[in-house]
């Protein structure tokens, strides 16, 4: 989801069973300029929510969004998870 100030929005359900303090890695995929953005243990899992900012000259572009999780102690990473896509 896109935000007003150009920002992807990523949100998520922390749930109950899982290490709050997990680290969230984002990846966009920008299928248009065949590139990718990725910000690296950017949000904890209880945070819930990340605004990941775009870079300018993005305007019609379809972007890819995908999202993982390592362990806070780095012990394990999950799988990589695609959220869904957005033309900005």
């Amino acid at each position: 989801m896109m935000d007003e100030g150009g920002e992807l929005v990523f949100s998520w359900n922390s749930g109950t069973q899982a290490d709050q303090m997990d680290l969230g890695t984002f990846l966009i995929y920008d299928d248009d300029a065949q590139l990718f953005y990725v910000k690296r243990d950017a949000a904890r899992r209880h945070e819930g929510m990340y605004f990941f900012t775009l870079p300018p000259g993005l305007a019609g572009h379809r972007l890819h969004g995908y999202m993982s999780y390592a362990a806070s102690q780095g012990k394990g990473q999950s799988d990589t998870m695609y959220a869904s896509y957005v033309i900005v």
